[in-house]
């Protein structure tokens, strides 16, 4: 925006030539229509409503033959970034003091930032013209693949294969020893360590049992600090830098007892284990309110439901569908069985029974609220 004498502040940037002996500073970007040729005119413009912060501005100083080149502040202050004789380069242009970037950010110049004495004016230009833009840092990805069923009865053997997929990215080198399978037992608490190495690598556990506390195994992988890129005006630029770190990858494998239920054209021992597990329907980790169905066929001599005693004493409700829902929990008996494990050992079951006087003759539906 340039002004003259007559015209302080003009309603558009008129570009006017600047005076005999003055010239555009050397490589600095401002249009001769920033320049005024007295410091009343420049102040002027700073204090009307067509200025805005940050604009930067220049003052030809016909009588000292110098050129001052300020910034604009948002309470219509002028701030002095630089100052140099008229016909000089702004590379050979040199600060004659330090200079406290205040207001806020300017290019490439952050709030607070000391432009120190001696800094070329060009130098300063080009900061404020060029923002420093951060490089892109892209985390480390990591992956872990595990083999096998999660959740099994109790006393079920398992093993578990774990096979580890990473790609380093912009973070440092895997540590000594960095790459660890290991499991925790007894709910957590122990932690005991299967393997390390310093690359990942695919790991098959022992064979294992499926318990009432969980197993879980971690696999890890432990990283160093990635180095540092350059920004986009080719400085060393820290900022998102991936620092060192250890990702993490858990599988639980939880074990549970079963519930058995269903029905049989002939009666059998439900007090022996072959006869509860030979029920033709089983459901995994029964919960108290849960509801199970029994689609009884035709003929059928024994309904049967056969559920941990530790968490069923009893059950809530057995209804006959197709007499519109009818209770008929009152019908069935109650005898107890050591139902086998997979591993051999024994646990208490509750087993309810009916056996009616007559069999089915026609397909049935019970619906059992545990």
């Amino acid at each position: 925006m340039a002004s003259g004498p007559e015209n302080p502040i003009p309603q558009r940037p008129n570009s006017l030539p600047l005076p005999k002996g003055y010239q555009r500073l050397g490589g600095y970007p401002i249009d001769e229509s920033d320049v005024f040729y007295s410091l009343a005119d420049l102040q002027a413009y700073a204090a009307s409503p067509a200025s805005y912060s940050g604009h930067i501005v220049s003052h030809a100083d016909h009588d000292n033959n110098k050129v001052h080149v300020y910034k604009i502040l948002p309470d219509k202050s002028l701030e002095l970034l630089a100052s140099g004789e008229a016909n000089a380069t702004a590379e050979g242009t040199l600060l004659s003091a330090d200079i406290t970037v205040n207001g806020g950010a300017i290019g490439s110049y952050q709030e607070g930032d000391v432009i120190t004495a001696g800094t070329s004016l060009a130098e300063i230009v080009l900061k404020i013209f060029q923002k420093e833009i951060a490089p892109n840092y892209t985390a480390p990805s990591y992956s872990v693949v595990a083999t096998g069923v999660k959740e099994a009865e109790i006393g079920t053997a398992f093993t578990a294969t774990f096979t580890p997929s990473y790609s380093q990215n912009d973070a440092g080198p895997i540590v000594s020893n960095g790459f660890t399978v290991g499991i925790k037992n007894d709910g957590g608490l122990v932690f005991q360590n299967l393997l390390t190495s310093n690359t990942p690598e695919n790991f098959t556990t022992v064979e294992y049992e499926f318990s009432y506390d969980a197993k879980i195994f971690e696999v890890s992988l432990q990283h160093s600090q990635g180095d540092t890129k350059n920004n986009n005006l080719g400085n060393s630029d820290a900022r998102g830098r991936i620092t060192s770190g250890t990702l993490r990858k858990e599988f639980t494998y939880s074990g549970f007892y079963k519930a058995f239920f269903g029905s049989n054209s002939t009666n059998s021992d439900l007090t022996r284990s072959s006869s509860v597990r030979a029920l033709k329907s089983n459901k995994l980790n029964p919960v108290k309110g849960e509801t199970l169905t029994i689609n009884i066929a035709t003929g059928s001599k024994e309904v049967a439901v056969a559920v941990p005693s530790e968490s069923f004493s009893t059950l809530q409700s057995i209804k006959y569908v197709e007499l519109g829902n009818a209770e008929v929990f009152d019908n069935f008996i109650k005898e107890q069985c050591n139902v086998e494990l997979p591993n051999g050992s024994t646990k208490p079951y509750n087993v309810f029974i009916y056996r009616p006087e007559v069999a089915f003759g026609s397909a049935a539906t019970f619906k059992i609220t545990l």
